[in-house]
């Protein structure tokens, strides 16, 4: 039996972006949910969600990047890790 990612509500309330160029946080934003979702569908597995661990791994999980790392890799990145968080 598979997530039906029409039904799930991932809200994440506010992520620092700290090092980043301020007109860069809308593109990153949009690629951590567009690679969340491609996440939930290739994967199409039952996922346990467990709220206060991922509250938990929000306040301090840190990622470094080269400079120059685009927007799209850096969204990438994190929702990898959020993924691979949320599917534990």
């Amino acid at each position: 039996m598979g997530v039906n990612i029409e039904k799930i509500n991932l809200r994440i309330g506010e992520i620092v972006l700290d090092g980043f160029p301020a007109g860069d946080r809308y593109y990153i934003a949009d690629a951590i949910e567009r690679e969340l979702k491609i996440l939930f569908k290739q994967n199409n597995q039952e996922a346990s969600f467990k709220s206060s661990a991922f509250n938990s791994f929000l306040a301090r999980e840190q990622f470094e990047f080269t400079t120059g790392t685009k927007p799209a890799e850096i969204g990438r990145k994190v929702a990898q890790t959020i993924y691979g968080r949320l599917s534990k």
